[in-house]
C-alpha cells in the first residue's frame, strides 16, 4: 500500500512592470511543460528488458488525472497560473509522475516573474512540506500570491449523525 500524501502546487507569472515579459514567460514555461518536459521511466510492459520509456505532462494527464478523485492539474490563461492537487498519492522520488512535478517546480525557477507554493501534507501529522519561490521579477500585481492560495489546515473526518441520534438520555 505505501505511504501516501496530500499535495498541492500553484504557479504564477506576474510582473508589475513587464506585464508582456510576464506573459510570455508564461507561454514559454507552458510550451516546455507541454512539449520537452519528460522523465524517463522503466517501461511497466517490459520490466525485465530494463527500458526506458519517455513519460511526459500528457502521460501523467492521461494516466492518472481521470481516473483518480481528488486531483486538479490544469492552467488559467487568464491568471498566468498553473495548478496541481492530488490527494492519497505515493510521493517517492523515484516515481516517474513525481519526477514530473519535481521538474515543473525546478524549471519555473528559471523564470524571473514566476512564485510558487507547493506543499505535500504526509499520513505523519508532523509531516508537512512548504516550498515557496518568488522570481526575482515577479510582482502580483493585486492579484494575491501563490501562498496567500494554498493554505495548510489538518482536519478529522466524522461519521455523518444519524437520524436516531438524541441528545437526551433514553433508559
Amino acid at each position: 500500500m505505501g505511504y501516501r500524501s496530500d499535495v498541492a502546487l500553484i504557479i504564477h507569472f506576474s510582473s508589475q512592470n513587464e506585464p508582456e515579459t510576464a506573459h510570455l514567460e508564461y507561454l514559454k514555461f507552458q510550451h516546455w511543460v507541454k512539449h520537452d518536459l519528460a522523465v524517463e521511466s522503466e517501461d511497466a510492459s517490459t520490466p525485465e528488458t530494463g527500458v526506458l520509456k519517455k513519460y511526459t505532462y500528457d502521460d501523467y494527464v492521461r494516466g492518472h488525472l481521470h481516473d483518480r478523485d481528488g486531483e486538479t492539474m490544469g492552467w488559467q490563461p487568464d491568471q498566468h497560473m498553473f495548478m496541481f492537487q492530488a490527494t492519497n498519492i505515493k510521493f517517492y522520488g523515484t516515481f516517474p509522475e513525481v519526477r514530473i512535478i519535481e521538474d515543473i517546480l525546478a524549471e519555473s525557477k528559471s523564470y524571473p516573474t514566476a512564485a510558487y507554493r507547493f506543499v505535500r501534507l504526509g499520513e505523519d501529522y508532523e509531516d508537512i512540506v512548504v516550498d515557496d519561490h518568488n522570481g526575482d521579477e515577479y510582482c502580483t500585481d493585486g492579484f494575491p500570491e501563490p501562498w496567500e492560495l494554498i493554505e495548510v489546515e489538518r482536519f478529522f473526518s466524522f461519521p455523518p449523525t444519524p437520524e436516531t441520534l438524541t441528545k437526551e438520555i433514553v433508559v
